[in-house]
């Protein structure tokens, strides 16, 4: 019985690792497609940031942390705050890692930040409640890494705990 969990557990990695890939290969075709503008203006432009912030509910008091209990959360809504954006189409992926480094689920936004004076905000819900993170007690550090136009930006680390 402990054999076959151990493959169950082996199979759901491998299902992860090609679904990242192939998120990754439609991620770069996406970003190939849209383009974005190049700025106009003249002297050098600050260069593109972003700050991911995490909380446990979507209430507009809602406190961003970075510790999380699996039997608690229902879902995490992660925000992304980008600022000093060139204007034009852009691709926002999200990649959500689990502990020992692989894709658990990576998700792409588009968007134009053509009227957005350089600043722009983007919001996902991260379902933690009834999926494989508390039935396979999948805890530990996990990674929120954004990237845009396939340029990684910013990571944040949450702790995930029984």
């Amino acid at each position: 019985m402990h054999h076959r969990r151990q493959c169950d557990a082996a199979k759901f990695l491998r299902c992860l690792l090609l679904a990242a890939l192939i998120g990754l290969v439609a991620i770069t075709y996406s970003a190939c497609l849209t383009g974005s503008a190049s700025p106009g203006g003249n002297g050098p432009q600050p260069p593109v940031s972003a700050t991911i912030s995490v909380c446990d509910n979507g209430t507009p008091e809602c406190a961003s942390a970075t510790s999380f209990g699996v039997n608690t959360a229902r879902d995490l809504i992660i925000t992304v705050d980008w600022q000093n954006l060139p204007p034009g189409n852009h691709v926002q992926s999200l990649a959500v890692l689990i502990p020992v480094g692989g894709p658990y689920q990576v998700t792409q936004t588009t968007f134009n930040a053509e009227n957005s004076m350089g600043a722009f905000t983007t919001t996902r819900i991260f379902p933690v409640a009834a999926t494989w993170i508390p039935q396979r007690h999948i805890t530990g550090s996990w990674t929120i890494q954004v990237s845009l136009d396939g340029q990684l930006v910013a990571s944040q680390p949450i702790e995930l705990n029984p």
